[in-house]
């Protein structure tokens, strides 16, 4: 599978909620890391996201990156003259609070909670890509 990059640049692809990696480890598991590091737990019927781009199951229905990224007909904020806005840099900051609580963390914790939500390192990529 290759990479699926969502509008605010999560990795699609590496997360355990994504549709294509269902199964690939349990419930249980899963909730161990989101409270564990990001403070939350999901229900099995959370798990199969279709990833924002195209139309199915979401994880958040009423992302605001998502109706954002769509009103200006972007594929990601990496296309937004406005990158790094606040509203990604709630989810940004979020993602990094965890990261600094997170002590001893091991590497296969690290691939499974925090890789898939490099937002800043994935939507620069993409800049890079398309020369802006």
């Amino acid at each position: 599978m290759g990479k699926t990059i969502s509008m605010c640049g999560n990795r699609c692809d590496l997360c355990l909620l994504y549709k294509g990696n269902v199964g690939r480890t349990s419930l249980k598991n899963i909730n161990r890391g989101f409270s564990m590091y990001h403070g939350f737990t999901v229900k099995s019927n959370d798990i199969g996201c279709a990833g924002c781009k195209v139309q199915g199951k979401q994880c958040r229905e009423d992302c605001p990156i998502r109706k954002c990224c769509a009103s200006r007909k972007y594929d990601s904020c990496a296309y937004c003259p406005e990158l790094f806005c606040d509203l990604l840099k709630s989810d940004i900051q979020a993602v990094q609070n965890a990261l600094n609580g997170a002590y001893n963390i091991s590497r296969e914790d690290y691939d499974a909670f925090f890789k898939p939500y490099e937002v800043v390192k994935n939507l620069n990529n993409i800049k890079k890509d398309i020369g802006r």
